[in-house]
């Protein structure tokens, strides 16, 4: 039997650099200095990593060492992730095809403001930290996503014969578009699955699924808001009908030194 755990860390200020603590499993991912750049409320973590355990005592082990260590914030939600094939079948054909194909869309000279207003879009200013620091490094974004029951779509009578749609397939209609964009952009997909329930700490929203994407740039991110799609405008409007909520936290790749902190997990 194998459990998967996304674990959120958040130190304290003035032991920060002295915490340790043993993730007794196979990390599958990992990030830091992370902060919400889509979503309500604060939220910092300092690393955040998703780590494959092969048995429940390995587990416990984690759970035990995280209760013991002296920190601000910690997390455990268990997950089931997509297959390790059916990621890496997703990973080609974005780099190796879908990168490859004519773009569908151009870009605007700069966002929208009523992007920008949106809730399921950053604010103003979480895009300025975003793009404050670390412009040309790698970013990767961890999507937690809340569907709607029904699609929820405008009354423009192109729309009326997908209103009988759940909102998981709404969005899954959005998905289909926005891969081919963020590949042709440079980005992949890292990991992906459900969101099962949390361990340690609470889980304030009911999350249904989560993804990882990755961009080659931080500026790569904001231009996927710059995005004006050449076909039909309904395609756009599936994502806005299908998600009731969702929340975006930016992580840093650039992480050897903020591991080293908290030890090495286990290889099993």
């Amino acid at each position: 039997m194998r459990d998967f755990c996304l674990i959120m860390v958040k130190f304290k200020e003035d032991v920060k650099d002295s915490v340790s603590f043993i993730l007794d499993g196979k990390m599958l991912w990992r990030g830091c200095d992370g902060f919400k750049i889509i979503g309500q409320g604060e939220e910092e973590w300092d690393n955040i990593f998703i780590i494959k355990f092969t048995n429940p005592e390995r587990l416990q082990n984690t759970i035990n060492s995280l209760k013991s260590a002296n920190l601000k914030d910690v997390k455990v939600i268990s997950v089931k992730l997509v297959s390790s094939l059916k990621i890496k079948l997703l990973q080609f054909m974005m780099k190796k095809v879908l990168a490859k194909l004519p773009a569908i869309f151009t870009l605007t000279e700069d966002v929208d403001d009523t992007v920008l207003n949106s809730p399921i879009h950053p604010t103003k200013n979480q895009l300025a930290q975003l793009m404050s620091k670390n412009v040309d490094r790698p970013i990767d974004m961890l999507n937690f996503l809340k569907y709607k029951e029904h699609a929820n779509y405008s009354s423009d009578e192109t729309q009326k014969t997908k209103t009988d749609v759940s909102g998981k397939e709404a969005y899954n209609r959005y998905s289909l578009k926005v891969i081919r964009i963020v590949a042709k952009l440079g980005g992949c997909i890292q990991l992906m699955g459900k969101v099962k329930s949390p361990i340690l700490g609470e889980l304030d929203e009911n999350w249904e699924t989560f993804a990882i994407m990755r961009y080659p740039t931080r500026k790569t991110f904001q231009d996927m808001l710059r995005v004006r799609i050449n076909e039909s405008s309904a395609e756009s409007n599936h994502r806005a009908a299908g998600l009731d909520k969702t929340k975006v936290i930016a992580l840093s790749t650039d992480h050897v030194e903020s591991v080293k902190k908290v030890g090495s997990p286990r290889e099993i």
